[in-house]
């Protein structure tokens, strides 16, 4: 299905937003972001190892943003204040009551993919990466099982706007030891 354009209310969220605006987000936005997480890991033409390096790139890029919006999903508080916050962001606590755990590591002091995602697209750092030392298709695993945990954790009311989420978290749930 094409994305769709939500109300403008609906793409203002916050805490307390209406049970109807997050189902629409989650048959939308959220199963879009599952789906062409998806479609990135296992259709053989956006394999980011089959390209020249600047096609390489692009095609690396775009699943890793797919990945780090999916982890802040489920980890970023609802109640976020401040200039630097924005309270527009759509999160697992709203369908769950609570944030829950992400599946991309964040150590500063040991292995930090969180960090290093952050370093490949959105500064120019020592740090970045070749593509082909990414473990895209382990993370999205990793992703897999944290979205089928976030369906588990979501209020009966949000269950039937997430079924496409849990399909597609299935799908990558399954990528694991392949």
């Amino acid at each position: 299905p094409a994305r769709q354009r939500l109300p403008a209310d609906a793409r203002r969220a916050d805490p307390d937003a209406r049970a109807t605006d997050l189902a629409a987000i989650a048959k939308g936005h959220l199963s879009y972001e599952m789906r062409t997480l998806w479609q990135q890991v296992k259709d053989p033409r956006l394999n980011y190892n089959a390209w020249d390096a600047h096609t390489s790139d692009s095609l690396l890029e775009a699943a890793l943003v797919h990945l780090r919006v999916l982890d802040e999903f489920l980890t970023m508080p609802a109640a976020r204040t401040g200039p630097n916050r924005p309270r527009d962001n759509v999160v697992a606590e709203h369908y769950t009551g609570t944030t829950l755990a992400g599946f991309l590591t964040s150590d500063p002091a040991g292995d930090d993919e969180l960090g290093d995602i952050n370093a490949q697209l959105s500064h120019l750092a020592v740090r970045r990466r070749g593509s082909r030392l990414w473990p895209v298709t382990d993370m999205a695993c990793r992703c897999g099982k944290a979205m089928q945990q976030f369906v588990t954790a979501a209020r009966p009311e949000f269950k039937p706007a997430l079924s496409e989420v849990r399909i597609q978290a299935g799908r990558l749930a399954g990528l694991c030891g392949t």
